[in-house]
């Protein structure tokens, strides 16, 4: 009886012990915590080669690739670095107001995980070179606070929930990270576009004009929507240029613009339906050039530009002839214009 008796004491002193234990733990836990802290503190965006974003069952992966980052679900297109920097930053810069709980079952009661994740919960996963993960968060509208967001750090020992100090907003569908603009250039700088049945040219200093058909003047406002074309021109959707999806297209018309610089493009459409598809390349009017040393300062100065401007060339030939482009129909309907549409028929 005395050795039970000593057994019990002995039982009742560790789980006494491990009781204090927990409690302080929990205690240098609280204590750790700082209001306002960021809630990814050691994250080094140097590190980083891959991120998921997890949204409403649909996921969207970014890659590294060299200088920058590709998007795998477009085929492996390139990101826009100004997205991807700003997706970065302003998860650095999330600060939290207070520790709400730990574990999953508390994330998912908080509507950030799991089949009661709320609408609009976004899961963000980093990953190392090594594919090994770095951080897994999580984050959901709160419910009971204003202007703040539910945090959860899936990764790691504590699972921690957080409140932020305010709401977050993420972008996490591919049109928020794909570079989609594809020709940047002023509608001034064009000097010739031809057509499948025109000619337009610009004499110096003046507005380009109808040189082909002869008997007719050219509206001025389908010459704009033409040259609005090397403007800022954008995709909607890419396609690899084998994809199963446009090996039925037939790209049987052409539009060639020309610049001041003697670069230009041309462009190669094809339709189906209503939808509007686009092959695109660029050209150079300047074989080559020979450079002597007899050669003043600007010549040499002019020379540089033309060189430059065909690595330029040859870089965006090298990569946008992989892909094919379905324009937005704002933009393929100006693909159409021809000869009767610039004379003034309907």
């Amino acid at each position: 009886m005395q050795e039970w008796n000593k057994r019990l004491a002995v039982a009742a002193a560790v789980l006494l012990a491990l009781s204090a234990f927990s409690y302080w733990d929990e205690i240098s836990r609280a204590d750790r915590f700082e209001r306002g802290q960021k809630l990814l503190q050691s994250l080094d965006p140097d590190e980083i080669a891959t991120i998921v974003l997890r949204e409403g069952g649909e996921t969207l992966t970014l890659e590294r690739q060299g200088e920058g980052f590709v998007v795998r679900e477009a085929g492996g297109y390139r990101a826009r670095n100004d997205a991807i920097n700003r997706l970065i930053r302003n998860l650095l810069e999330v600060e939290l107001d207070r520790r709400v709980g730990a574990g999953e079952q508390r994330a998912a009661e908080l509507g950030l995980t799991g089949e009661q994740a709320s609408e609009g919960a976004i899961e963000v996963t980093f990953l190392g070179a090594s594919g090994s993960e770095m951080v897994r968060v999580s984050f959901a509208e709160a419910t009971d606070a204003e202007n703040a967001s539910y945090a959860w750090r899936a990764s790691g020992e504590e699972s921690a929930v957080f409140l932020t100090s305010s709401r977050v907003f993420l972008d996490a569908a591919e049109a928020d990270y794909l570079d989609r603009e594809l020709v940047e250039h002023p509608a001034a700088d064009v000097v010739r576009i031809e057509g499948a049945d025109f000619l337009l040219e610009r004499a110096e200093g003046g507005d380009l004009e109808l040189v082909q058909p002869a008997a007719g003047e050219a509206q001025r406002g389908e010459v704009s929507r033409l040259t609005s074309l090397v403007n800022r021109l954008r995709f909607d959707e890419v396609f690899v240029a084998d994809a199963p999806e446009v090996a039925d297209l037939d790209f049987d018309r052409q539009l060639r613009f020309e610049l001041e610089d003697q670069s230009g493009y041309l462009f190669e459409s094809a339709r189906r339906g209503d939808e509007h598809f686009l092959r695109l390349r660029a050209t150079y009017g300047v074989d080559r050039i020979e450079i002597t040393r007899e050669e003043s300062d600007e010549e040499l100065e002019e020379k540089s530009a033309i060189l430059k401007r065909s690595d330029e060339v040859a870089r965006f030939n090298e990569y946008h002839g992989s892909w094919i482009y379905r324009l937005e129909s704002f933009d393929g309907e100006k693909l159409d214009i021809g000869a009767e549409e610039l004379i003034g028929g309907e």
